[in-house]
């Protein structure tokens, strides 16, 4: 067929093969550049891919539950899988325990290096220290499943909370709780809640009356206890108390004082009747003596000495009876004023008992407590109190820091690190306003 071609196609067919395959090489060239760009970009990133974890853990101090794996160069039957025993130390032999808490891996890896150079059978070798496993945190309280969980970087307390199946009110068994004992618990909670009330009104009203006031406000009174009518009905009852206890007491103590001028008034009586019959009982036994010395002349008669005997054992007799009355009159006074002490006497009891109320007010707030925690335990507040509300719970970190145990309060998003004691504690605020009282 070329030899109908003109020369000018025979030539363009001749040269059109060795123009392909030119442009066939320079392609493979472009792709194998690429393919060569690549692979530099992906060794890059994977070294520092490798490098970005060791400089994170050489500022990772170790501590007791740590894993470590030991390697030394030229002594494979050397190399060892530790963990971090309690009390900080690891065991390698021929060296013995080797402290590695509170160290980074860099410190440690120089710390062991050192101890080999001074060993002769080890000396000259290098030495590598890798953390295989973090020590783990704990997690405990009202969580599904409490324990140690393994340590993740970047772990916070939500994602604990989620390891340890989630904030769980109810996570005792509760198998044994029936309706009816949950309405008895509640029931009894209510009751609690009427004391409560009761008892806090008492204690309002003490310090009213040691403070001489008849007025108690509402606001003393919780928030979260009885119905606002029956905690109205009872400060007006405790008012009502009060004024009364008040207006009696005045009363009382104004029938005293005026019993005591009486009895202040006939005592004074008495007391000059008294000196009056002493001054008779004395005139009459000095009347008898001379009429007996006349009697002993024969110039008066036994007659006349037996009237002044009579006469004398009369004065003497009234004068006994005067003195027993005057003995009655300041027994009676002495009660008088007794009484009234007793009266202004009740100002000194008040904070005796203000004590004994404050402490029975206090066993009723722990019985309350009591029942809460236990309609918690009974479940009913599942539906209220679910492992979603993270912000419900308590949450407080326990730290070791500097060799002492530190306490922190904690949030949902909060870091945890590797011995951390995570403690999720139930808000029994949270519970009163579930139960709407």
């Amino acid at each position: 067929m070329q030899m109908f071609m003109n020369p000018f196609d025979r030539r363009r067919a001749a040269i059109t093969p060795r123009l392909c395959h030119k442009s066939d090489n320079s392609h493979s060239k472009t792709r194998l550049l690429r393919y060569a760009k690549f692979l530099v970009v992906l060794c890059a990133a994977m070294f520092v891919a490798c490098l970005a974890p060791h400089s994170a853990k050489a500022e990772y101090l170790l501590g007791s539950g740590d894993t470590l794996d030991i390697s030394i160069f030229g002594r494979p039957d050397l190399n060892r899988r530790t963990t971090v025993d309690p009390d900080g130390n690891i065991s390698l032999p021929l060296v013995g325990e080797v402290l590695a808490s509170g160290l980074s891996l860099a410190a440690f890896r120089a710390k062991l290096k050192n101890l080999m150079a001074t060993s002769d059978l080890v000396r000259g070798v290098d030495v590598i220290v890798d953390l295989v496993e973090n020590r783990p945190f704990y997690i405990y309280g009202y969580v599904t499943n409490s324990g140690a969980y393994p340590y993740r970087p970047g772990m916070t307390v939500r994602h604990a909370l989620a390891l340890a199946g989630g904030f769980n009110a109810a996570r005792s068994s509760i198998s044994s709780i029936t309706p009816l004992t949950s309405a008895d618990l509640r029931g009894r909670y209510k009751l609690l809640m009427s004391e409560l009330a009761k008892a806090e009104v008492r204690v309002a009203s003490l310090r009213a009356e040691a403070a001489n006031k008849t007025e108690i406000g509402q606001s003393v009174l919780s928030e979260n206890s009885a119905p606002r009518n029956v905690v109205t009905e009872l400060v007006d009852l405790a008012k009502q108390h009060l004024s009364s206890t008040d207006a009696e007491r005045k009363k009382e103590l104004q029938h005293l004082r005026r019993a005591l001028e009486m009895a202040d008034t006939e005592l004074e009586s008495l007391v000059r009747g008294q000196i009056q019959d002493q001054e008779a009982v004395r005139q009459q036994e000095d009347e008898l003596n001379r009429i007996a010395e006349l009697n002993r002349k024969g110039l008066a008669s036994m007659a006349r000495v037996s009237d002044e005997q009579r006469a004398a054992v009369l004065l003497k007799s009234r004068e006994a009876d005067t003195a027993a009355r005057l003995s009655r009159a300041r027994q009676a006074r002495e009660e008088l004023l007794r009484k009234i002490e007793r009266v202004d006497d009740r100002q000194l009891r008040i904070p005796r008992e203000l004590q004994d109320a404050l402490v029975a007010l206090e066993g009723i707030r722990t019985q309350i407590k009591a029942v809460s925690e236990q309609i918690i335990m009974s479940g009913n507040m599942g539906a209220q109190l679910t492992s979603s509300e993270v912000d419900g719970p308590n949450l407080t970190i326990f730290r070791k820091k500097d060799g002492a145990q530190i306490k922190i309060s904690a949030t949902a998003d909060m870091e945890v690190q590797p011995g951390d004691v995570v403690e999720v504690k139930m808000n029994i605020d949270l519970l009163r306003s579930a139960l709407g009282n």
